[in-house]
């Protein structure tokens, strides 16, 4: 049963194409049979000193203090009350003055990073699955339409906008002088500051939902070909292509020395040689992967799906403690802190909350930071 074409989808409708990619790739193909859900976002938490940043239910942000063990501001609030983000599923983005917020109501928001306030909102059109990024000032984003755009950070003003196949569900990347996102129409692109086109890459054969890491003059992405593929930043030519995965890979890679490290929808964590592509070794967890890995000290810290945690040994896959079992679904991406620690987060519903786990890489515990 073929449920995704592998090349160019012709689907439009993001929020339905949205929820049939999650419900058949992560929760079993007979989903598809059943009630699509509706928008939820995995949100990256973001820790800043005590304050953390997260989202506790589906479409809503909060700051939280960890120190007093309290709400600072939540968004929207009761001064947006009409305001319906339906899902956060970017990481918010943090300078001095400001948070930055893509939401999947298809608008960008700055908030003042004290009071939660709004500082200015810039509609884009389509939902925003991705991130943004921030550089020199500027705000670079994608949303479901395709289009990337840039837009001023003090004003949300919008400076340019071009199109990047038929939709971006990934986070631009700062590669040099370039801005550099992947597409669901399985290519790459990547465009100057002026949003002029510098090139186009085309070595994958499916859809491409990551944002690639950059490393050494390279670009390295997964994609729903089941294959990870390094290209040239300058060109966008092929350096190497691994061997295909068992399923899909949504979460971007993890390049540590000469290692990048991934997991995959088919519950196994690979991990490649980062010069040629060629298999390491792979470790089955035994539940899809999402989120994406981190090294911390000596662990490979990974969350599958089900909400197990697992601590891997990062030169022989080899479990190095018993798994943490959070309780709930995992899609966002772990958190290193400044402390060695690793912040999880599990998936937040209409109703119900998310849970904020803290994990010592080192020993395999876990603390809960935040239960709703």
């Amino acid at each position: 049963m073929r449920l995704w074409p592998l090349r160019r989808p012709k689907i439009t409708h993001a929020p339905r194409l949205l929820a049939l990619i999650l419900a058949v790739a992560l929760l079993g193909t007979a989903a598809a049979c059943y009630a699509l859900p509706s928008p939820q976002g995995w949100a990256d938490p973001v820790v800043d000193g005590s304050t953390i940043f997260y989202s506790p239910t589906a479409g809503k942000l909060v700051a939280y203090d960890r120190t007093a063990q309290k709400v600072i501001w939540d968004f929207p609030g009761s001064q947006d009350k009409n305001l319906k983000l339906e899902a956060i599923y970017s990481t918010p983005i943090l300078d001095s003055q400001a948070l930055y917020l893509a939401a999947y109501d298809g608008s960008v928001y700055a908030l003042d990073r004290t009071s939660g306030q709004r500082k200015w909102e810039t509609k884009t059109g389509s939902p925003i699955i991705g991130g943004v990024l921030l550089k020199d000032g500027i705000i670079y984003g994608g949303n479901s339409d395709g289009r990337v755009f840039a837009l001023q950070s003090s004003d949300g003003r919008k400076m340019w906008e071009q199109q990047a196949g038929r939709r971006v569900w990934s986070t631009p990347v700062g590669a040099g002088s370039l801005i550099v996102v992947t597409s669901m129409d399985s290519d790459v692109y990547a465009f100057n500051m002026q949003g002029g086109l510098v090139w186009k890459s085309t070595v994958a054969s499916a859809a491409i939902a990551s944002s690639p890491g950059v490393v050494a003059d390279r670009l390295t992405f997964g994609g729903f070909d089941k294959r990870f593929h390094s290209i040239e930043e300058g060109t966008g030519a092929q350096v190497w292509s691994t061997a295909p995965a068992g399923n899909w890979f949504w979460t971007q890679g993890l390049i540590s020395g000469d290692s990048l490290y991934a997991g995959n929808l088919d519950g196994h964590v690979y991990a490649y040689d980062a010069s040629n592509g060629s298999l390491k070794w792979q470790s089955d967890l035994g539940s899809p992967i999402r989120s994406a890995p981190v090294l911390v000290g000596s662990a490979l810290v990974v969350a599958t799906r089900s909400g197990a945690i697992h601590g891997l040994d990062p030169v022989s896959g080899k479990e190095k403690w018993p798994a943490i079992e959070a309780g709930a679904t995992i899609f966002a991406n772990l958190v290193p802190s400044q402390t060695s620690t690793v912040y999880a987060v599990t998936q937040p519903g209409t109703k119900n909350g998310a849970h904020l786990l803290e994990i010592n890489p080192t020993t395999g515990s876990s603390t809960t930071v935040i239960a709703p």
